[in-house]
């Protein structure tokens, strides 16, 4: 029994490969290429500083809709839309479906 533990042991050892981590600073696409060919998946790359700056590749433009600066955002106007006679207004009339168009909370 003893002897048979012994061999599962070693063949465990044996058959289980190590891994070693291998940290390479400044790194080059074509070494990185190269590493990936060699290792595959195995092969990870923890970037701790990022290389090009956000500015360089993200740029932010706002521009609104005239129709968000118009009077139709305003709180006048959707406050209207709450009538509290809308029922008495016809289904094809906007004023009897409006209050359930516009949210109170977008004020």
């Amino acid at each position: 029994m003893i002897i048979m533990s012994f061999y599962v042991l070693i063949i465990t050892t044996i058959t289980n490969p190590q891994s070693i981590a291998v940290t390479v600073s400044n790194i080059t696409p074509e070494l990185f290429e190269q590493l990936r060919s060699d290792y595959g998946l195995a092969l990870s790359c923890p970037c701790s500083t990022i290389s090009i700056p956000y500015k360089a590749f993200i740029s932010n433009e706002v521009s609104f809709d005239p129709v968000c600066t118009s009077i139709f955002t305003s709180r006048q106007w959707i406050e209207a839309l709450y009538l509290p006679n809308a029922s008495a207004y016809l289904l094809i009339d906007f004023r009897s479906t409006a209050s359930s168009q516009v949210s109170k909370d977008f004020l």
